[in-house]
């Protein structure tokens, strides 16, 4: 038996935090090697753990000075993101978090 709970929070477009805490139950009953002997194990645990998921942009940031583009774009064939790794937008180019 197994019950837990999982939060997590989305820090930006790329960053990710988790925590989950769980509880479990086990109740075994375990043969003694050679006899007749039965052993009953009972176990419980509380498992807390943290966490957190990095997503890695597929391109690189525009590299050129002054660049404003907010969008993924192109320099001379080249394709660069143009939104900084901490402020993700969604479609319509508004910020999905705060700074």
């Amino acid at each position: 038996q197994n019950i837990g709970i999982t939060v997590e929070s989305n820090v930006s477009e790329y960053l990710r935090l988790f925590g989950r805490i769980s509880y479990e139950r086990s109740n075994l009953m375990n043969a003694l090697n050679d006899t007749s002997a039965w052993i009953a194990l009972e176990r419980e645990s509380i498992l807390l753990q943290l966490g957190f998921s990095v997503n890695c942009p597929e391109i690189p940031r525009c590299s050129l000075p002054g660049c404003a583009v907010e969008r993924k774009h192109k320099h001379v064939g080249e394709t660069y993101r143009g939104a900084s790794i901490f402020t993700g937008r969604d479609a319509q180019g508004r910020r999905l978090y705060e700074k």
